[in-house]
């Protein structure tokens, strides 16, 4: 997991963000007048001043109609990471607990468009920390309960669940368990604003 700081400003319309290496987090005078500009107009002043291309991938989708703008907390996972289970989550998950209000989560995962980066705990937790939006270069889960949040996030994907009807009793069972946990963690999320000791106490992500 890699761990940097940028700027990031993001809008629904262009789905474009503009990226400054920072050594320290941005002045807030900064942030918020990046805020009050268009993203086209970040993109071309990139352009014409330093001839740096400056948004990201034509394919970043929002969510619901959003603009924002922060210093960026950067992790980048790969899949065989995941083998560790759920030690292999601890950095994403300290990267959230230990970033200040304001922050724009950014997240790089290996083939992306197959994998959710994020899903309705971690855009709770991100909310209730005051995180200014996300950015998932892959796909994302929970997208009813990410709307209903009314937490911004862009991302390349929606990850769509395919059940086999033979198995479909079974999954539907093990399903509701899960959606039971899930439910039990919001409200800790929200009350605690950590969603690192939530996956300790519930044991998922």
């Amino acid at each position: 997991m890699k761990r940097a700081l940028f700027l990031v400003v993001i809008a629904a319309v262009l789905s474009a963000a503009w990226l400054m290496a920072q050594a320290k987090p941005p002045e807030v005078s900064l942030v918020e007048g990046f805020r009050t500009v268009e993203v086209a107009s970040v993109s071309d002043a990139m352009e014409q001043l330093y001839g740096q291309r400056a948004y990201m991938s034509h394919d970043m989708r929002p969510l619901s109609p959003a603009k924002f703008a922060g210093p960026a907390v950067t992790v980048q996972l790969k899949k065989e990471e995941h083998k560790e289970g759920s030690a292999a989550s601890q950095g994403m998950l300290d990267a959230i607990d230990a970033s200040p209000a304001g922050s724009v989560y950014v997240m790089v995962l290996e083939n992306g468009e197959d994998y959710a980066g994020i899903g309705g705990l971690m855009a709770t937790a991100m909310k209730y920390r005051g995180f200014a939006g996300a950015i998932i270069d892959a796909s994302v889960r929970d997208t009813p309960q990410i709307r209903k949040l009314q937490f911004p996030v862009f991302s390349r994907g929606v990850g769509v669940a395919v059940v086999p009807q033979g198995q479909a009793a079974d999954v539907l069972k093990k399903s509701q368990e899960l959606d039971d946990i899930e439910h039990r963690m919001l409200p800790f999320i929200e009350k605690f604003r950590s969603i690192k000791e939530a996956v300790k106490q519930f044991g998922r992500i």
